[in-house]
């Protein structure tokens, strides 16, 4: 087993330390570090970072190496929260920086004759420059991870993390590795890679309550629709990924697979354009809507949801229920859902406020 070098008290630590902590922490967890110890000297180091300019770049790479053993040692996905909780003075963006000094101290060495007498900003210029041995798609990775402003499942994301997962697929990466360095989870990177619809059944004429009979025509509609809306909405988001992944690989100049995700685009949306086809027009009458149109409405809707869900490897809402069930369901759900919205502005809230204090109500439930 490799073991780390000890941090004398008047100079940083030794400079094969952090090969040592990236070595010890990939293969053999945090051995003979506590995490709550680990938080403190974090902390330490950062203070005198901030307060002693002349041996600041020592003091962030040092704390730069607890980082890297304390990320090691915390559970996946916990990594951001453990850190706001425990080194609450210190920004991510600054940890982040820390943890690259660490891990590159030898090409700073290399690059500079007088590492120590570096600013903390120009050790990371160093690091970013044009002769950098730093991996293009690595920083590209790190800067999709760090970069926290979409929440899984949102318009964002989707266009963010989804094509990220497909390429590093495309050029051989395994899933588990993906998934580990995109901070996903294993379902999610198997959803991304292939979306499969939920195997929901249709309600059958026989289930449907005697007086709802006039309307088993629609319900029978709504619930075709309801599958062609899928099978529409997972071959578009499909071909949006594929378009995306072709510009990714061109930035990396793999044109052979620039190539290749742009016909792939091209056969997606071929296939979006068919499914959507098999679907009527829906004729706004200018009434009120009555119960065919709220089913064939609700299909769409329905759609959406269990879509949603499917490619980010989440289970489905209310799995037990039929399609047309479902469509009622979320119809009631929305109701709700609006009434509990205008009691809310009745009390004085702005619209706005209401829907936040909605969503705050559903989170912590």
């Amino acid at each position: 087993m490799i073991t780390e070098k000890s941090e004398s008290a008047s100079g940083p630590l030794h400079p094969e330390f952090s090969l040592s902590v990236i070595c010890t922490a990939d293969l053999f967890g945090t051995p003979d570090h506590d995490l709550p110890s680990l938080a403190l000297a974090i902390n330490a180091e950062h203070e005198a970072a901030e307060s002693h300019a002349r041996k600041a770049i020592e003091h962030a790479r040092a704390a730069g190496d607890k980082l890297l053993l304390a990320k090691a040692g915390v559970t996946h996905g916990q990594w951001l929260p453990w850190l706001v909780a425990n080194c609450p003075r210190l920004a991510e963006r600054t940890a982040q920086a820390y943890m690259k000094l660490a891990r590159n101290w030898a090409t700073l060495e290399r690059k500079s004759a007088t590492v120590a007498d570096l600013t903390i900003n120009e050790a990371l210029k160093l690091l970013t420059g044009p002769d950098s041995d730093v991996d293009p798609l690595e920083s590209w990775l790190s800067a999709l991870v760090q970069d926290s402003r979409f929440p899984l499942g949102s318009i964002g994301w989707m266009m963010d993390k989804p094509p990220a997962v497909v390429y590093l697929e495309a050029v051989g990466w395994q899933p588990s590795a993906i998934a580990e360095r995109l901070s996903l989870s294993a379902a999610t990177v198997a959803a991304i890679l292939d979306p499969q619809p939920f195997d929901r059944p249709d309600l059958l004429r026989h289930e449907l309550h005697p007086a709802l009979n006039d309307l088993a025509p629609v319900v029978d509609r709504a619930q075709r629709e309801y599958r062609w809306h899928v099978a529409a909405q997972l071959s578009e988001r499909r071909g949006f990924w594929c378009k995306a992944v072709s510009g990714i690989a061109r930035k990396f100049g793999r044109n052979d697979l620039a190539e290749r995700f742009a016909g792939m685009e091209q056969v997606y949306f071929r296939e979006s354009e068919r499914a959507h086809a098999k679907i009527p027009e829906w004729r706004d009458t200018g009434g009120e809507p009555d119960d065919s149109d709220l089913l064939l409405m609700g299909a769409f809707c329905a759609a959406c949801v269990d879509t949603g869900r499917a490619l980010i490897g989440d289970p489905p809402e209310y799995p037990e229920l039929p399609i047309a069930r479902f469509i009622a369901k979320l119809w009631c759900d929305y109701w709700e859902q609006g009434q509990a919205w205008k009691a809310e502005i009745a009390e004085g809230k702005s619209p706005i406020d209401a829907a936040k204090a909605l969503e705050s109500t559903e989170t912590a439930q």
